[in-house]
């Protein structure tokens, strides 16, 4: 047997796992769909900060939470099955997971401010 040979012919055990030709195989696949990282972290982002100024905003920023986090939210739900499965580029997974917890903070803070504002603006009403 050569010292080229990767495995062993008898018993299949790999002699160097770091060797260049089996980190080809582990490398990403290029037929998966690009990630959508950084959009995900922007809209996390913007949704956190809406959420943040709704308490002093009137409700605009609540409004702003709301619209940029539900979307941001399972946009980074399908993109993390997709990553899980295979079909989607995972250099992009830690911005997506990111985003997503981002998008959870931002549309707490926007329903619960929200719902001050709400009960501010109904006993104005009365």
């Amino acid at each position: 047997m050569g010292w080229e040979a990767p495995e062993c012919p008898h018993c299949g055990h790999l002699f160097d796992p770091l060797d260049p030709e089996q980190q080809q195989a582990l490398a990403p696949r290029r037929d998966a769909a690009p990630h959508r990282g950084l959009l995900l972290e922007n809209l996390g982002t913007i949704s956190l900060l809406g959420g943040m100024l709704g308490l002093c905003t009137g409700g605009l920023g609540c409004l702003v939470a709301l619209l940029a986090g539900v979307p941001a939210l399972f946009m980074a739900g399908q993109d993390l099955a997709l990553m899980d499965m295979g079909q989607m580029d995972t250099e992009g997974q830690r911005a997506t997971q990111l985003g997503r917890n981002k998008a959870v903070g931002g549309l707490i803070l926007g329903i619960l401010f929200g719902l001050f504002w709400l009960f501010v603006y109904l006993d104005l009403l009365r």
